[in-house]
């Protein structure tokens, strides 16, 4: 009879569907919620480890506002949540990412009609430019200078020998490529014979979702040429350690270089 009875109101106008859906949905467990979530960022293009940081992160969120349903998801537990984790240490940049993708999840239930508003309109993200841990700055030439030589002396680090991380270094340098696009190359990504040697890097490694193709130097390319010819057709060109060991193998090789630079002086 209750149904009977709310079809007839909405037939006649005083139970607005739309709105009766939004509340439905609103009372649906944020986790229901996080697979339709997960389903969007895989459609536009996300990476797999953006898509597994930032559900990672609402669920944190969730956690520690004990939010069980997207309707309990408030502008006050998440402000609670940044101050929180400021005072264990955050960087502004690093609570800038954590509130970015909690704030990006309510936005996409209010414009998809899962919520009336987004609760976290009002919630603000720090400016990273304000507590900025690490200062970034380019290589300078005496400094590659400096490493290349301490590269080529030094031990094995991570599984990688010496001529090998010079030559990961140096391709690195000449191309700009980032970790996880180095990490995709494989023996079909180097031309070689061209006037000018190139490697290429598919859209689905790159941080822009665009196929790259970034020029080398000849005595590099003669180098490369050299290395990849010892490869399998799809095995990695570099044999990379895991990426949270590879900035450390790299500062490693840098502080041999600092360590040398100190001694001369």
């Amino acid at each position: 009879r209750k149904l009977e009875a709310d079809a007839a109101l909405r037939r006649e106008g005083v139970i607005d569907p739309t709105l009766d859906a939004i509340s439905s949905e609103s009372k649906r467990t944020i986790e229901s919620h996080l697979t339709d979530y997960e389903n969007k960022l895989r459609a536009a293009g996300r990476t797999e480890k953006h898509i597994s940081n930032t559900l990672r992160i609402i669920r944190e969120v969730a956690r520690f506002t004990d939010s069980q349903t997207v309707g309990e998801i408030s502008a006050d537990g998440v402000n609670r949540y940044a101050g929180k984790i400021q005072d264990n240490g955050l960087s502004a940049r690093t609570i800038q990412a954590h509130l970015t993708a909690i704030k990006s999840f309510t936005k996409w239930l209010s414009s998809h009609h899962k919520l009336p508003r987004d609760p976290l309109a009002s919630v603000t993200k720090p400016n990273p430019k304000a507590d900025r841990r690490r200062e970034r700055r380019m290589l300078l030439p005496e400094e590659w200078e400096r490493l290349e030589i301490a590269t080529a002396k030094g031990p094995t680090r991570c599984g990688m020998e010496p001529q090998e991380r010079l030559l990961l270094y140096r391709t690195a340098l000449q191309t700009a490529l980032r970790s996880n696009e180095l990490r995709s190359l494989t023996r079909g990504r180097f031309y070689f014979e061209s006037r000018a040697p190139y490697i290429t890097c598919k859209a689905g490694s790159t941080k822009n979702r665009k196929d790259a193709r970034q020029y080398i130097q000849t005595e590099l390319a003669i180098e490369l040429k050299a290395h990849v010819g010892r490869k399998a057709p799809k095995a990695p060109v570099f044999n990379l350690p895991h990426e949270a060991s590879l900035a450390g193998m790299l500062r490693d090789d840098l502080a041999a270089a600092r360590k040398e630079w100190l001694k001369e002086a």
